[in-house]
């Protein structure tokens, strides 16, 4: 390669990192806040850096089931969004277990997912019946799908935060949980995610 593309190329990456640290503490979702701002879908690329694979491995210590791992690992790039906040997410919904059933919901699985939100993201259908919302492939898919839509229509993190906890019609409403939040924003920031 040439002299004078390696002294491009590093001029290039120096001056777009100090652009996204002036950004950083904005409270804004872009960039490395939702992980990844490339191609969504089947295209999306399987090896996007979300801060190294030393924060995965945070939160990867704690999940016992490599297909739980490869679903929010996955379905979180393929979504844009960082899989150490769908990681924090499914840890307070379900503590990464993917048999949970929440009968006040009700909601099923990793993510907590209702069966409105597993038809919708998820392609789930009443005739699959209520155990197929806790496969974990489906769960996961649907619950990314939903918090991805809840990124995009409130456009802050903590905003979308609540109203997966909530349901957007509440939290329009202006219903609020903090200590969801709490819970779900100390796992992001343990696991080497967050917002300043």
């Amino acid at each position: 390669m040439p002299l004078v593309l390696i002294v491009a190329a590093v001029a290039a990456y120096l001056y777009f990192s100090q652009d996204s640290e002036a950004q950083a503490g904005t409270g804004e979702l872009q960039g490395p806040l939702l992980g990844y701002d490339g191609p969504i879908g089947p295209q999306a690329p399987n090896n996007v850096d979300f801060g190294g694979q030393q924060s995965m491995d945070t939160w990867a210590e704690e999940v016992s089931n490599q297909q739980v791992i490869n679903a929010i690992q996955s379905w979180s790039i393929t979504r844009g969004l960082d899989p150490r906040l769908t990681a924090a997410i499914v840890r307070t919904e379900s503590s990464f277990r993917p048999d949970v059933k929440n009968p006040a919901d009700p909601s099923y699985g990793l993510m907590g997912v209702t069966p409105l939100i597993a038809h919708a993201y998820g392609g789930w259908a009443k005739a699959d019946g209520e155990d197929a919302i806790k496969q974990i492939d489906l769960n996961v898919r649907a619950g990314t799908g939903f918090l991805r839509h809840l990124v995009d229509r409130y456009g802050r993190l903590e905003d979308a935060i609540q109203a997966y906890n909530l349901g957007e019609t509440k939290f329009d409403q202006g219903v609020r949980v903090p200590d969801y939040l709490s819970k779900v924003l100390t796992a992001f920031n343990r696991y080497g995610g967050g917002i300043s």
